[in-house]
């Protein structure tokens, strides 16, 4: 099945480029971040069709990047450190993953399915995702039920979880939500690898959440695709 993405869906693309034109401006070098992961993805995933797995990391990227407020205004300091800086900058690397889909691979001939997901990506271990969000068990010598972390998380996050989902049956009409939740995922586990080597300036270091921020954010994208490969959990005990 091919992609047709709604306008404001390719609106949402042109304001993720604008953003990252912005922040690459503001590092003062090119970056070329995604078409790694890109070619990772589509090995891991043989059977979906690139473009959609694009255009579903793209949309999600887009409802989730930070907007408002002073730092969004044109000719913030976008390489500034903080919260919002690492959210923005892992939201605009990800979105990077999804230009390099839609760039580097032709729409998928035919019915597109995931026929088999690949080995490497199938061993995402979301656990540890979890328990960033929901923390570690009270006690110590308790191992973390999975299932349970899963649950809570989920629970604190239904609405935008919910929404989210929503938006993407609406602005990807047809799409294989299951699908481009295992891209998120990927892309998730990916790009934490890569937001752990932000270094923030000496002068900024100690109050700078940068990092932090956007492996955290990073972990959000993973978490949002495993909700989409699977929306139901284990009810509680």
């Amino acid at each position: 099945m091919g992609v047709n993405p709604t306008k404001r869906l390719k609106a949402s693309r042109e304001e993720l480029q604008r953003a990252f034109d912005r922040h690459q401006d503001a590092l003062g070098q090119p970056i070329g971040y995604g078409y790694g992961t890109a070619r990772w993805l589509a090995s891991q995933l043989p059977g979906a069709d690139p473009r959609q797995l694009g255009w579903g990391i793209i949309a999600v990227t887009a409802m989730l990047f930070p907007s408002g407020g002073e730092d969004a205004a044109e000719g913030a300091d976008w390489s500034a450190p903080g919260e919002r800086g690492g959210e923005r900058t892992s939201m605009i690397l990800a979105s990077r993953v999804g230009e390099a889909l839609l760039e580097s691979a032709p729409p998928a001939a035919g019915p597109s399915g995931v026929a088999e997901i690949g080995a490497e990506l199938a061993a995402c271990e979301m656990t540890a995702v979890y328990s960033e969000f929901v923390g570690p068990p009270l006690d110590p010598a308790q191992a973390a039920d999975p299932d349970a972390l899963r649950r809570e998380f989920r629970e604190s996050m239904a609405p935008g979880l919910a929404e989210i989902r929503e938006r993407l049956v609406e602005e990807l009409p047809g799409a294989d939500l299951t699908a481009i939740g295992w891209a998120l995922i990927g892309t998730g586990m990916s790009l934490l690898v890569q937001t752990s080597k932000i270094k923030p300036s000496r002068r900024l270091r100690r109050r700078s959440s940068v990092r932090t921020s956007a492996m955290r954010s990073s972990l959000l994208l993973a978490a949002v695709g495993d909700f989409l490969v699977g929306p139901a959990v284990a009810p509680r005990a």
